[in-house]
């Protein structure tokens, strides 16, 4: 019982930093495409 409800605390666990690593990686992207637009524009 109590091996499931830490498995499914795990998954979780998971999704929220899969979840936190793309939400990263777009805002990442972002600033790059930003910047590289702004150097551009120069």
């Amino acid at each position: 019982m109590v091996v499931h409800e830490n498995k499914e605390g795990f998954d979780k666990l998971n999704k929220n930093r899969l979840l936190t690593s793309i939400a990263t990686s777009s805002l990442l992207a972002v600033t790059i495409g930003t910047t590289l637009k702004s150097e551009l524009e120069r």
